[in-house]
């Protein structure tokens, strides 16, 4: 039975119910399912992140949470009604470098998580650390390029807010030459062939490599940030015996302008060259054969050790010996051979006990598979150890050697 005043309330009462009815029984639901953002070190007071729940019954409330970490000891403060993230100190990428926040959303009858990541985007706020002093020893017959050894230095920041800057400043006994150089890793390399001479000669070679940042420092803690500062080297040339047998480089219409040590006559270049190379107390480095080889006089000295007093000098030859280096020249060389498969130990050598994994560098493996590969085994230390340097993309020798030595 038709009744108008009772329908119309009864719509009314059964409308209101089902409205109230939807809307106790509506879901919480954000409108991202995550979110990512990257704040630079040092900046404070922005909002990471302002995502509000929507649907729900009633009113809606927020709190924080942050994995592994109590909220609280964290610049890192959300608003109880509306939900808004805000970074209320700064962050330091050193430190840390992200952290997984998440939001939770809660009515009267359900709760709704939010997770997201805030990423610290370095800033050069670092200047590298290198040790004061280093010594090292190089080998006589260290081949050009062979590694003489890291500096070590570290930089707490990444990518090229981490790069380094060097320079070998000038020797500190004036007049001597300086045979060793810094690659752009930071490796001390041979730059010229060396010589030993004796204990009255200068082996030892005391200079100063200069470092600083190679970007602009973004925040400067001294007066002295950005600046170069030093790393005091010593390096001790060691004798070393030429287990392939020495040979002598010749310059044709050359002499060497210096006092020798010995003069022969009557020999030939090859008795010349064997007596050169037996010499020990002066060593050998050079010989001189004058006009129709009537004469042989031996030096001490070399082009490279005594610098500009080369002339030249028609129907004269000079001759530098040096040693066409074996495999084995570098032990971190070696110890990268000894674990690619297929390595061929020479004659006589006993299977060292190093593991025969692959490095986990795969560039390593095709280099010394490519190049330098003769009879059966790899040689061409030198460039082998300056592919190395390059590739290896600003890991310190040391680092490296404990990977190849473990």
């Amino acid at each position: 039975m038709f009744i108008p005043g009772i329908n119309i309330l009864y719509c009314v009462f059964f409308t209101l119910v089902s409205t109230y009815a939807i809307r106790v029984n509506a879901e919480l639901f954000f409108n991202v399912s995550t979110w990512i953002y990257e704040v630079p070190e040092g900046v404070t007071d922005i909002i990471i992140n302002n995502s509000s729940a929507f649907g729900g019954s009633g009113k809606v409330n927020y709190t924080l949470s942050v994995r592994g970490e109590n909220v609280s000891s964290l610049p890192f403060l959300i608003n109880l009604t509306n939900g808004i993230i805000r970074l209320v100190g700064a962050l330091d990428r050193e430190e840390r470098s992200e952290y997984y926040l998440t939001k939770t959303a809660s009515d009267e009858n359900q709760s709704l998580s939010l997770t997201g990541i805030v990423k610290v985007i370095d800033k050069n706020d670092n200047e590298p650390i290198c040790p004061d002093t280093i010594k090292f020893t190089a080998r006589e017959i260290a081949p050009v390029r062979e590694v003489v050894g890291s500096l070590g230095c570290t930089d707490a920041d990444i990518d090229k807010n981490a790069e380094i800057l060097y320079q070998p400043d000038s020797p500190k006994t004036s007049g001597t030459y300086l045979p060793f150089n810094v690659t752009p890793f930071g490796n001390v390399v041979v730059a010229v062939p060396l010589a030993y001479r004796s204990s009255g000669k200068q082996n030892t070679f005391s200079f100063t490599i200069q470092y600083k940042n190679s970007a602009r420092m973004e925040r400067n803690r001294t007066s002295q940030d950005g600046n170069w500062k030093n790393t005091n080297i010593t390096i001790v040339v060691e004798r070393t015996g030429c287990l392939q047998g020495w040979q002598f480089e010749a310059l044709q219409n050359k002499i060497l302008l210096w006092h020798d040590v010995g003069r022969l006559n009557r020999l030939t270049l090859k008795e010349c060259q064997l007596h050169c190379s037996a010499m020990d107390r002066p060593p050998c480095n050079t010989i001189v054969m004058g006009p129709n080889n009537d004469t042989c006089t031996l030096y001490e000295e070399t082009i490279y050790t005594i610098q500009n007093f080369v002339q030249k000098r028609d129907s004269f030859t000079m001759y530098r010996k040096f040693c066409n280096t074996d495999p084995q020249s570098s032990p971190t060389i070696r110890k990268i051979q000894e674990k690619l498969p297929g390595y061929a130990y020479p004659s006589g050598e006993k299977k060292s006990d190093v593991s025969t994994t692959v490095p986990s560098h795969n560039t390593v493996s095709k280099v010394l598979q490519t190049y330098g590969k003769s009879n059966g085994y790899y040689s061409s230390v030198g460039f082998i150890n300056y592919f190395y340097l390059t590739f290896s993309h600003r890991l310190n020798m040391n680092r490296m050697q404990s990977y190849l030595y473990s």
